[in-house]
């Protein structure tokens, strides 16, 4: 934390695995120390020590971390890009020229920005929760937010100016927003920002002018299914806060008792993933229909880095071919019924026979049930 902001540090994979999958025995001798010595788990909250993802999440507010994939993937292939960007890593490097898993999360992400090449750090990574007097960093996340809109719109007041600079240091200026198009203040004020844990149920209902695999045009016809993965980031201790008519106090005093849970255990941060996968459709790649396909229902723990994956194979004899890929982050996902581009996954293109492929799905989103109900 003491190193100028002009400094940045290079970790490779490996090293990020090992610092976030691991507890911190300092940490957890001192969190134990402080657990017996204190009477509520508030005061508890405030003596223990800040977790390892924590501590990475401040160092990358005024800091630069890169991450790279580990010298032995002699193979070009690529690491699960989710954990370097729960802690707030800018730059996640990974080997362009295989186009895997990671790859397809990755160009998923920066498609939520016109491919542009850059997108706007979430919340979360900006201000964590315990980056603001020790606590309550929610409350700051929130009013990032809304003054983030509102410097877009256009319609930043003078006191939420002077909230967000009491509660973060930050002065916002309504000059920041001359220079912003119409077109990105709408798109701004009417885009979804999922920041709450919450429940996604998906189900494929069909697809409509699927290519062969690897855009032939030659063969038979393809037997195509679809394969939906959650690819997510858990944190122990994390009990999420998914009751919205629940008072402040309460919230508070839940985000004390998962603060204190986290640092007990190290605050080991780990990746999570869930999929399902639908039945296939003989001889039909251009409106196949999945008939009797029921809701999945997958459970998102940090929508701010979160990614719903969609894969669409061939069922062959042996193995199964990857014909065409899209991804989405789990912070913009919509209900109801959603149509889907599929996307070429060497090129990341939909030109050609991918010019039209795309699934339509049904999207149901839940908050996230309490553990004590």
């Amino acid at each position: 934390m003491t190193d100028p902001t002009s400094h940045m540090h290079s970790i490779s994979e490996k090293k990020v695995t090992r610092l976030l999958g691991s507890s911190s025995r300092k940490n957890r001798r001192t969190s134990n120390s402080s657990d017996t010595s204190a009477s509520t788990s508030a005061s508890s909250a405030a003596i223990a020590p800040p977790n390892v993802a924590d501590l990475w999440k401040r160092y990358n507010v005024r800091h630069l971390t890169r991450t790279y994939p580990k010298g032995g993937r002699i193979d070009s292939s690529n690491y699960n890009p989710t954990l370097a960007w729960a802690v707030g890593c800018q730059l996640v490097a990974l080997n362009v020229q295989t186009p895997d898993a990671p790859l397809t999360l990755n160009d998923g992400r920066f498609r939520e920005n016109r491919k542009c090449g850059y997108i706007l750090k979430p919340c979360p990574q900006v201000m964590p929760a315990d980056a603001v007097n020790g606590s309550g960093g929610s409350e700051a996340s929130s009013v990032l937010a809304t003054v983030g809109g509102a410097l877009l719109r256009g319609t930043l007041t003078k006191k939420a100016a002077a909230n967000v600079t009491t509660t973060t240091g930050v002065q916002p200026s309504v000059e920041d927003v001359r220079g912003v198009p119409d077109r990105i203040k709408t798109l701004q004020k009417y885009r979804t920002n999922h920041v709450e844990p919450m429940r996604v149920r998906v189900r494929i209902l069909a697809g409509s002018c699927l290519p062969k695999p690897g855009g032939s045009k030659i063969g038979e016809t393809i037997d195509p299914y679809v394969t939906v993965t959650l690819h997510d980031v858990k944190q122990d201790g994390a009990v999420p806060n998914s009751n919205s008519s629940t008072s402040s106090s309460k919230r508070k005093a839940e985000r004390n008792n998962t603060t204190t849970a986290a640092n007990a255990s190290g605050g080991r941060m780990v990746y999570v993933a869930a999929s399902f996968t639908t039945k296939a459709v003989v001889n039909n790649g251009f409106c196949p229909v999945w008939q009797g396909e029921p809701l999945k229902e997958l459970t998102v723990l940090n929508p701010s880095v979160a990614m719903l994956q969609f894969s669409l194979k061939e069922q062959d004899v042996g193995v199964d071919d990857r014909v065409a890929e899209a991804a989405i982050p789990c912070n913009r996902l919509r209900t109801g019924y959603r149509s889907v581009p599929l996307y070429d996954m060497k090129t990341n293109t939909r030109t050609g026979p991918f010019g039209f492929a795309s699934l339509l799905v049904e999207l149901q989103i839940l908050p996230l049930l309490s553990s004590s109900k």
